[in-house]
């Protein structure tokens, strides 16, 4: 497991959650509907470091919230 800040992947989170408004305004659903995905994973990722103080290299939402 990688040591990472979690405030790097809020902004990430914030910049995936901007481009999917943006993507959702322009009738691009299914890009927005991934930056959806994509900004939910960084969020949870950025939780569990901050529980953990570790990154868990993982792309399962489920078992990240768990």
């Amino acid at each position: 497991m990688v040591e990472v800040p979690a405030d790097k992947w809020i902004i990430k989170a914030e910049k995936d959650l901007s481009d999917a408004e943006f993507n959702l305004v322009n009738g691009r659903y299914e890009v927005a509907a991934f930056l959806l995905h994509q900004a939910a994973e960084k969020a949870l990722k950025a939780l569990y470091i901050l529980k953990f103080k570790r990154l868990w290299k993982i792309h399962d939402l489920k078992r990240i919230g768990s």
